[in-house]
């Protein structure tokens, strides 16, 4: 099983929309996939028609890593890909998780179980850093982050990249790997045009390391993305998927071959 993280320091910048592609062009590639949706804002969930009372683990559950917290797993009706539904009562994870002398071990041991029966689980990580996010993150393969080409998002993503780096790196063993790829992207502004096509702007001279942790995917700022909100739906699902959904493939393919699931990139969807 490979662990796929999805975090960002802030909301609102694309980080459920991209959880719900990735795992489902991972399902339409064949790969046995779990979205576990880990944020109290239940998107993921909601994104692909999941209500939010649909039997969902409680906080107490997940933050114990109960049996019962593998049991409320759902199917999503797509092939290949089921769903742990997000809660409400999750916002109340990183305190349960700091309370409980084994809470960090005992999440990391229901995302070991979770991932038993699956070839890929994607997380979408609650923004922000605390106990919860970063349990995931010291447990994932990789970590993946939406970059708006902004700079105060392109310090977000520098303050991600150090904490991973710290956290997880050790003696014995390289840190998490951070990926980052841009997204919401209005090539109208020129801002946007500057950082993606990496000339030289201010917010680059002062993070010149950064760009090696970018890869060339471009999620473009469009309306056929924001229709998955309306009709809960993934972009695979909608027609006319255009320029988003061809860059919702490469981030797929250039995320496989990372983890090593190369060679599943899904043909149709």
């Amino acid at each position: 099983m490979k662990l796929i993280a999805i975090a960002h320091l802030k909301g609102g910048v694309g980080k459920s929309t991209t959880a719900v592609n990735v795992a489902d062009l991972a399902a339409g590639a064949g790969r046995h996939t779990l979205l576990a949706d880990l944020d109290a804002q239940g998107s993921a969930g909601y994104l692909l028609g999941v209500d939010s009372g649909s039997g969902g683990p409680s906080a107490k559950d997940v933050a114990r890593g109960r049996k019962s917290a593998v049991g409320s797993v759902v199917d999503t009706g797509r092939p290949n890909l089921d769903l742990l539904p997000g809660s409400l009562s999750f916002r109340k994870l990183p305190q349960l998780i700091a309370d409980h002398k084994d809470g960090p071990e005992a999440l990391r041991s229901l995302l070991g179980r979770l991932g038993r029966s699956y070839d890929l689980v994607v997380a979408d990580v609650p923004a922000g850093l605390n106990l919860e996010s970063e349990t995931i993150l010291r447990t994932a393969d990789l970590v993946l982050s939406p970059v708006v080409p902004a700079p105060l998002a392109l310090e977000s993503f520098s303050v991600l990249c150090e904490f991973v780096d710290r956290k997880t790196g050790g003696k014995k063993r390289p840190p998490v790997p951070v990926i980052g790829f841009w997204a919401m992207v209005d090539r109208r502004r020129k801002l946007h045009r500057e950082l993606v096509d990496g000339d030289r702007s201010s917010a680059w001279r002062d993070r010149p390391t950064l760009q090696d942790r970018i890869i060339p995917v471009v999620i473009p700022y469009a309306s056929v993305v924001e229709r998955m909100s309306a009709e809960r739906r993934p972009l695979s699902e909608i027609p006319r998927g255009g320029a988003a959904m061809t860059a919702y493939r490469d981030l797929w393919r250039a995320v496989s071959d990372r983890i090593g699931l190369s060679g599943a990139h899904p043909n149709d969807r």
